[in-house]
């Protein structure tokens, strides 16, 4: 049997998966009930909603700003990762080249696959491929000043990676709690409104002026999903940013994206333009400016891989 849909929370299911609307109407609701206070009536009912739309609103604070943490976590290990590939992995080869000839037992036995481990597939692929390259150098007289160095570069990789994978639990359990708020926040609007028209039952048309019906009834898409050809930018939307709204962005595939506001639609991102990059698996949550420009009007993102497809999904929060 279907749900009565006069029992049906309207305002549960107008911000579902979209916490910065839920702080919106009950931002509204708060303001106008707030304005009636004085009555009575109004009294308790604002006492009690305010208790919880501050709730709602810190809640929603605390999370995006965890946000920002996890992205600086976020980019130190990618950086890292980075320097693995541009800087550090050629400098050892180098050195081994020296004493072991490319392609003979000994140098196999270093980098059974190349260097591909190194700059392919997930964050844990990668850290497990210098895990690896650290046990191959031991006991290797020759080799000893490369096996220090690696040492302390997996010692930094993994510390990194250690407060990212915190900053990313801290980040979900922040999400758990506002779902939990946001949820008690919409249920006590809704068993407001029902007082509101018990009180106005001979114009119960009064009672809306109490909720943002405009923003409730406003149905915009917030989540979009989208693929992105190796070495080709995409746009996923055109879209006016304010400064502070959120964002959740995710990289659902297997190589490494970039994500940027753009000018154009098929802009590629310029020489020293401001990108937020998401290894394969990662997600993080930001605000617009974290993305560059919020003038530019086009959320694009660039796959920066030669032969693999790229996944993605963006959430306006």
């Amino acid at each position: 049997m279907r749900t009565w849909l006069f029992i049906t929370n309207p305002f549960l299911n107008a911000v579902k998966n979209n916490f910065k609307k839920a702080v919106k109407i009950s931002t509204y609701h708060d303001a106008q009930l707030k304005s009636h206070d004085t009555d009575a009536f109004f009294a308790p009912i604002a006492t009690a909603y305010h208790v919880l739309h501050l709730e709602l609103v810190n809640a929603y604070a605390t999370w995006l700003a965890q946000g920002g943490t996890q992205k600086g976590s976020t980019l130190d290990t990618n950086q890292l990762l980075l320097l693995l590939v541009s800087n550090k992995i050629p400098d050892w080869e180098y050195t081994i080249l020296g004493v072991y000839k490319k392609g003979t037992p000994q140098f196999l036995a270093i980098f059974p696959r190349g260097k591909k481990p190194f700059s392919n597939g997930s964050i844990e692929s990668r850290v497990t491929a210098v895990k690896q390259l650290n046990i191959s150098l031991n006991n290797i007289a020759a080799l000893a000043e490369v096996k220090t160095a690696v040492d302390a570069f997996l010692n930094q990789l993994l510390t990194s990676r250690e407060i990212q994978l915190g900053n990313k639990g801290m980040t979900e359990n922040l999400s758990t709690a506002i779902t939990h708020i946001n949820q008690v926040a919409m249920t006590e609007m809704h068993s407001n409104l029902g007082l509101l028209i018990s009180h106005f039952k001979n114009d119960p048309i009064e009672a809306g002026e109490f909720f943002d019906l405009e923003t409730i009834r406003n149905h915009d898409q917030i989540i979009f999903k989208d693929s992105v050809a190796p070495t080709k930018e995409r746009n996923i939307m055109k879209h006016t940013f304010a400064k502070a709204d959120g964002l959740k962005l995710t990289n659902n595939g297997t190589v490494d994206l970039q994500f940027y506001l753009a000018p154009t639609n098929n802009a590629v991102p310029a020489s020293g333009q401001t990108v937020v990059s998401l290894a394969p698996e990662e997600f993080i949550t930001i605000i617009a400016s974290d993305l560059g420009d919020v003038a530019n009007l086009f959320l694009n993102v660039y796959n920066t891989d030669l032969n693999q497809k790229g996944h993605c999904t963006i959430e306006l929060l």
